[in-house]
This record gives C-alpha cells, structure tokens and sequence, in this order.
C-alpha cells in the first residue's frame, strides 16, 4: 500500500503562501466573551492554539511561507502563530477597533503580490492531521468541504483569476470567518471545484464554547490509526488516547513518553525473573498503552522526524528483549543470582535493541490490507502477543503464555504467506522476525516525528 509520501509525491506541489485570517471571534456572540480570550485564534484543543496548529498543518505540508492576519490580541496571537518557525510566519495586524476598513485581505495584499496560488484558511476551524493535503496541492481555485455533504470546511485555494479581486471581497464583515464565507461565495460564483477531505481526516468549526470539547473529542478520535490491531483499536487505544489529551497541554516530548514505555517495559521484565506474575503483567500492559502515548502525542503536536521512528523502534526493542529475558529467568531450573540476573536482563536488553538498529530497515513483514489486515494484527500484532503474555504471566503460567503466543504468530506468519502468494502468484518476500511483524502498521512505537 502506498505511503502518504509516495501519494503526495504524485500530486502538483503544494502552494507557496497561506493566509490565515485570525482575526474575531471576540463579539457578542464569539467565545470571548465566555471564555475570556479575545480572539478564538488563540483557543486551546488538543493543547495547542488553534492558530498554532493551522500553521504547523500548512508548514508540514510544504508551504514555504504563512502570513498571518489578527485584529484582536495581536502579540498573542503572532507569539502562537509564530511558534512553529519564525523566519517562515509573518503576522500582520488589522486595527481591532476597525476591522471593516481596511479590510483582511486588502491587508495582505502586498504580501502576496505575485503568487500564483495562494491557501486561505481561517483560524476558527479545528483540523485533524493531513485534512489539507489535497487543498494545497490543488493546481485551481478550490474549497475544502465535508465529503457528501459539500459543506465548506474552512479553507480555499485562490488561483490567478481571484488574486485581484480578494481585497475586495471582504465588504463589511467582522472578523476571519465572514471574510472566508464571502470568499466561498464568490469562489462558486466563479466555478471554483470543490476538494473533499481526505479519507479519515475531519474538520470542525469552533464558535461557541460547546464546539471546544466536541474539537478535541475529534482530535482524540483521529488518533486512532485504520491500521491498528483490533486489540490496539479496541483496548490501548481506549485508554492511551485520553491519556494523550489529557497530556497534551504539558507540551511533553515525544521521546520522553517513549523512554517512560521503555522502563515500565524494562521493569515488567525484571518483575517476571523474580516471578511476580501479578505486577510483572500490569507492567506489560502499563508499558503497551504508554507506547501507544508517545505516537499520539507526535502527531498531536505534528512533530514528526525519522529519527524519532529510529527511536521508537530500538526502545521497542529493548522492552522485547527485557521481557523474553524475564521469562526465561522466571522458568530457569536453577536460582540464579542476582548478578546472573542482573546480567542477562541487561544483555538481552542490549542485544535485542542492537538488533532492531542495525537491521531493522533490512526485516520487512508481509503487507497485508483490508478485513484480512485486522485477522492478521489480532494474531501476530504486538500488541496482542503482550496481551497473551501479560494475561499469561498474571495467572502464573508464563510458558503457556510464550507457547501460545509463538503459535498466534506462526499462524499470522502462515496466513501472511497464504494471502500473499494466493493475491500475486508468486513467491512472496522475507519475513519479519517475530519482534518486527505488525509494529510499523500499528505504529504505537513507530510514530514518525
């Protein structure tokens, strides 16, 4: 299955310059008055400002250069707006007390002089990570809209013909949000198409303080990956996606939750090679769901690197290795020392994380998709091998649990190779090691950022 980047790669380039018009959102009717804050801009979901977020959206998705617009609590808005990467974010503020003349978009007008396309977003409206990949790459005026629906989402792609007329599209309106309706209705005036969200992404509108937790209760939902394992989807994730909201406004590293995994990971393994069943099996499982955190948490703050996918995958690693080491000293026939303990924990700790950063871009599983993807994830997934381990471990019959976890992957790897020679009609490619099958589909450790 194609990857978001070799998809992206197919479409135009993204446009050079957004604008996000940030400003209102503080009148009678606005959140401001309710919640204390002039511009909705600045209104906090999923622990960053709404602007922050729209920026850091248009940012990842290639656009060289944001221009922002705010007429209310402009040093604060520019402070969140700018956040992401100063050299690249200019605010520009319209007089809060005049916000009809001169108007947004005359304001930016000079900004923009010059550009062939140009991404208009207004800052009111939440999006979920990769709801404007299609918008931005659109080679004509377009508006983003809801798929069945039509109803306009909140961003629009100016092409030549519009450039001219946006200063004067703004009439007497108040605020961000009136200027992108009018220019909605003039972009379908003048034929401009219409770009759906793209599949498994969502937008909402925040105009009232109710629309708050409805926007972060999307933002948490969309944190649950199509390629998750039924037990991931239906268990951890129930669990690691509250815990992610409710950490987001700590602004938190991702790579500090991941070593938080690693040593509840860590712990479980020394746990089981004293044969605490109990504490060792609630580790597992305290350790699997934390590992799901650090994932959502990337792609709540959109802070997504190679490095931190590298990272993952040895921490990963490292709690595997911990955990066989664990068990095999819980079933050892002798009583081993501590130093003898102590010794192989670290070792195999060491080892199995060595491993996974010397080979791991070389052990590549066999892709799987559709209905047969979850059959395949339920049996060889990570998630649910720790969960037969776990379960396993807390009734005290670790090698029943090692046992029946090596038949649940052997049987996924057995039903990988049918599907796979049964789809192409040929014979299929190497396959992973036990510790490898599943964990770049689920992505609890392997979370780019």
């Amino acid at each position: 299955m194609a990857d978001r980047t070799s998809l992206t790669e197919m479409l135009p380039p993204p446009a050079r310059v957004a604008v996000v018009l940030a400003g209102g959102g503080g009148g009678p009717e606005g959140l401001g008055p309710r919640t204390g804050t002039g511009s909705s801009a600045l209104h906090q979901v999923g622990g960053m400002p709404i602007v922050e977020r729209t920026v850091r959206m248009l940012l990842a998705e290639g656009v060289e250069r944001v221009v922002v617009i705010a007429d209310e609590d402009a040093t604060a808005v520019a402070g969140a707006a700018q956040r992401p990467d100063k050299d690249r974010v200019e605010v520009l503020t319209v007089d809060g007390r005049a916000t009809t003349e001169p108007r947004h978009l005359a304001i930016a007008e000079a900004a923009v002089a010059g550009e062939e396309r140009l991404v208009l977003v207004s800052s009111d409206v939440v999006f979920t990570d990769g709801a404007l990949s299609s918008l931005v790459r659109s080679s004509q005026p377009a508006a983003l809209v809801e798929p069945g629906t039509g109803r306009f989402a909140g961003a629009f792609m100016v092409g030549p013909s519009m450039l001219g007329a946006l200063p004067g599209i703004g009439g007497d309106t108040d605020g961000g949000r009136a200027v992108t309706e009018a220019v909605w209705r003039t972009a379908a005036e003048r034929g401009a198409r219409e770009v759906p969200l793209p599949p498994g992404t969502a937008s909402l509108s925040v105009a009232t303080p109710e629309d708050l937790p409805a926007a972060g209760r999307m933002l948490r939902r969309s944190l649950i990956k199509p390629t998750d394992g039924p037990v991931s989807r239906y268990l951890n994730r129930s669990i690691s996606t509250r815990i992610s909201m409710a950490l987001a406004p700590f602004r938190l590293s991702p790579d500090s939750i991941s070593v938080v995994a690693g040593i509840l990971g860590v712990a479980a393994g020394w746990a089981l090679a004293w044969g605490r069943g109990l504490l060792g099996g609630l580790l597992i499982q305290a350790s699997t769901i934390i590992d799901g955190v650090d994932g959502e948490t990337s792609r709540l703050q959109l802070r997504s690197s190679p490095r931190g996918a590298a990272f993952d995958a040895v921490i990963d690693r490292i709690v595997d290795g911990s955990l066989v080491a664990g068990v095999a000293l819980w079933l050892w026939p002798f009583h081993p020392s501590l130093e003898f303990k102590v010794g192989i924990l670290a070792s195999s700790a060491y080892g199995w994380g060595f491993i996974s950063y010397v080979f791991q871009r070389r052990l590549t599983g066999l892709e799987v998709t559709g209905q047969e993807h979850s059959l395949i994830m339920l049996l060889g997934g990570r998630d649910s091998r720790l969960l037969v381990l776990s379960i396993g471990v807390i009734l005290y019959h670790p090698g029943a649990a090692v046992a029946v976890g090596w038949a649940v992957y052997l049987s996924s790897v057995s039903l990988r190779v049918f599907l796979t020679r049964r789809r192409a009609g040929a014979p299929p490619g190497p396959v992973a090691s036990p510790d490898q099958v599943g964990d770049p589909a689920q992505g609890d450790l392997g979370e780019e950022r």
